[in-house]
């Protein structure tokens, strides 16, 4: 009897035994993510990964069958479903943006959108002629944005935006609108489409993390392909010796970009690691009638990446790992995988480097330049004289390239230019001189009112490195919203809001504050500001005659004074000349830029001081159009005396009144400020 119960009781730990390690996964070839994956099947799984919410998002089903259940127009007699179709296809969606009273809107309900989750949404967008000020806005989630890209007469043009969707995501909220403001033109949408980016990451194939087993087993994970440029983190972490070791492997969704480091918290050495990748690059973001048939890969592409065991066994040492894939827009976080176990049996050595690539020649990043835009090669020794120490030079052909270099070097002006071809790098009586130049690299003007790929910029200046010019690259924001889009792309924002005279100056001050608290704490990212020295009507056939004036000597000064408050990091004047207008022809405003840049030299010793702590405030009840303040004001301590001081600025043209409240006394001090008064209150 015993004997029996000793069988049966060996029978069902045999059982036991058996399910479980069917049921248990083998920690050291598969994923959390997909227990029990065929080793020989493929990846992806069959079906889109990343299906496009939005049911015709090109438009080809005609009323009534999609619109009840789709589309929700209002008013709907105002909407054709036009053919006229920018990809594959026969149809649009037409609006005749003339016959509308007010603001119309384009609606779609998503009831599946996620709390917290991010979205990459792209649409392409014509119309017959483009009106200043007059832009639809796209509301997602919530979250609204104003389409103010510059979209070319007769063109259609690719809007690309990832959306974080908020933590409290009411229902109503829950849907895609597009709001049209009326305005005398007409106006195309077509291949819509929104996805979630959701990271998806996977171990297949082999039973651990050899050398020898590279060819059989991999980590590998895929996102949505987009034009947006996309930082991927993959974190390797485990519990060893007391402590938790972690290694990190950066890289992007770009496919040039095929090997990467991977570095330790502990300041250890750091290696390569080699990343395949399967990248479809929507770049395109314009296309003429011409074309209007290509293909758009955006709609369908799925970007893939994977790293050999091979690499990991190189890179990590022997032991139980877990790995986490994480993608990030600059620093926002989209999203991570779910952790996934791996177990590495071998580990060699592979050779070492403290860095990949080339660093930004740091004494550029670091120098405070003032410089100009439209700068002639016999402007620069006048520009030098005025206290300018950089010049914006358009001219790209090597000759001119060289003499600039040279001239430029002798004054002790630093250049900002456009990128020069490979080709003409590659020239003699170029290439040496370039390496060692005091160059800043314009890499785009507004790239982003033109929907230009920051994955294009991003591989501008990576070609230039590969070339051996280390020199910072830099673009042109006018839209400070979108700094994520290229913050990963470019080392300086150059912001260039121009208020005058149709904005308050305060849109400057807003625009600097936006792009700083973006890269705030980067060390290596600079925001320059564009300061407005010219008319609007000779940048604009749109604008009257006498209606676009240039800013007064006061406006120029004020402005200057305002980007300094606002951490600046560096100016430049728009512009020396341009169509029939010479900034030097305007005696008073040129004297005014001179003395601008005399007194910028002057605080900026002062502003580098620390910020006084605790920080004093300001009240002021004028407001200007935005709602801001009347005083902008810094409160910084001396470095050269350690005194206190409070730098406040009126940016009204009427006289205001307002107090300085400091922590630690009892009243307040009151001031006031003439129009465009700047003062330097001490408060010891």
């Amino acid at each position: 009897m015993k004997a029996l119960r000793f069988l049966w009781f060996a029978l069902g730990l045999m059982i036991f035994v058996t399910v479980a390690l069917w049921i248990v996964p083998n920690v050291s070839i598969r994923s959390d993510l997909t227990p029990g994956v065929d080793p020989s099947s493929a990846f992806p799984p069959a079906g889109s990964p990343f299906p496009n919410l939005i049911e015709n998002g090109d438009f080809e089903s005609y009323f009534p069958q999609s619109r009840p259940r789709l589309w929700q127009l209002d008013p709907d007699t105002l909407f054709i479903w036009d053919e006229f179709s920018r990809g594959p296809g026969d149809r649009s969606l037409f609006i005749d943006a003339a016959l509308i009273a007010d603001n119309a809107a384009v609606r779609y309900p998503l009831p599946s959108l996620r709390p917290g989750a991010a979205y990459l949404l792209s649409f392409w967008l014509a119309r017959d002629h483009a009106i200043d000020g007059l832009y639809p806005t796209v509301v997602l989630g919530g979250r609204s944005f104003r389409l103010s890209d510059f979209w070319a007469s007769g063109r259609w043009q690719k809007i690309s935006l990832i959306v974080v969707m908020p933590r409290l995501l009411p229902p109503e909220a829950c849907r895609l609108e597009m709001l049209i403001p009326t305005g005398d033109y007409r106006l195309w949408i077509d291949d819509i489409v929104l996805r979630r980016i959701d990271p998806q990451a996977v171990l297949l194939n082999g039973r651990s993390a050899r050398p020898e087993t590279a060819d059989l087993s991999a980590l590998r994970w895929q996102l949505p392909s987009t034009d947006r440029l996309l930082t991927i983190r993959v974190a390797f972490s485990r519990f060893a010796r007391g402590r938790t070791d972690t290694r990190v492997i950066w890289t992007n969704n770009i496919d040039a970009e095929d090997t990467k480091v991977e570095v330790s918290p502990r300041g250890e050495k750091s290696c390569a690691v080699p990343i395949t990748k399967t990248i479809l690059d929507p770049l395109r973001t314009t296309q003429s009638p011409a074309d209007e048939r290509a293909v758009d890969p955006s709609s369908e592409g799925v970007d893939r990446f994977e790293i050999g065991f091979g690499a990991l066994a190189a890179a990590l040492p022997p032991g139980r790992w877990r790995a986490r894939v994480e993608f990030f827009q600059y620093r926002t976080l989209l999203g991570r995988s779910e952790p996934i176990k791996i177990k590495i049996e071998g580990h060699s050595e592979t050779s070492r480097s403290e860095s990949m690539g080339i660093s930004p020649t740091q004494a550029l990043l670091d120098s405070f330049p003032i410089g100009i835009y439209g700068a002639r090669l016999e402007d620069f020794a006048a520009l030098r004289e005025a206290g300018f120490d950089a010049v914006q030079f358009s001219g790209r052909e090597p000759n001119d390239l060289s003499r600039a270099i040279s001239e430029a070097s002798r004054l002790g002006l630093k250049l900002l230019i456009s990128p020069p071809s490979a080709a003409v790098a590659a020239k003699p009586e170029l290439a040496g001189l370039l390496a060692d130049a005091p160059v800043y690299f314009y890499l785009a003007d507004e790239p982003e009112g033109r929907s230009q790929s920051p994955k294009l910029i991003y591989e501008s200046r990576a070609a230039l490195r590969r070339l051996g010019f280390a020199q910072p690259g830099a673009i042109a924001l006018c839209r400070s919203w979108r700094a994520p889009d290229y913050a990963s792309a470019v080392d300086i924002f150059m912001s260039d809001p121009y208020p005058i005279p149709f904005e308050p100056l305060s849109w400057l001050a807003e625009c600097l504050d936006e792009i700083g608290s973006t890269i705030a704490g980067d060390p290596s990212k600079r925001v320059w500001a564009v300061i407005q020295a010219f008319p609007w009507n000779v940048g604009s056939t749109r604008i009257l005659t006498g209606s676009g004036r240039a800013p007064t000597p006061a406006e120029l000064k004020a402005l200057v004074r305002m980007a300094l408050l606002h951490g600046a990091d560096g100016l430049f004047f728009y512009t020396l000349q341009s169509g029939g207008y010479r900034l030097r022809d305007d005696a008073p405003l040129w004297q005014a830029v001179k003395e601008a840049i005399a007194e910028a030299r002057r605080l900026k010793p002062l502003l580098d001081g620390p910020a006084l702590s605790p920080a004093p405030t300001v009240y002021c009840p004028a407001r200007d159009k935005y709602g801001w303040s009347a005083v902008h004001f810094a409160a910084v301590r001396s470095p050269i005396d350690g005194s206190s001081a409070v730098l406040a600025l009126n940016a009204l043209d009427r006289p205001v009144q307002a107090a300085l409240h400091i922590p630690g006394r009892a009243a307040p001090i009151p001031f006031a400020l003439g129009p465009l008064e700047f003062q330097i209150i001490d408060v010891r």
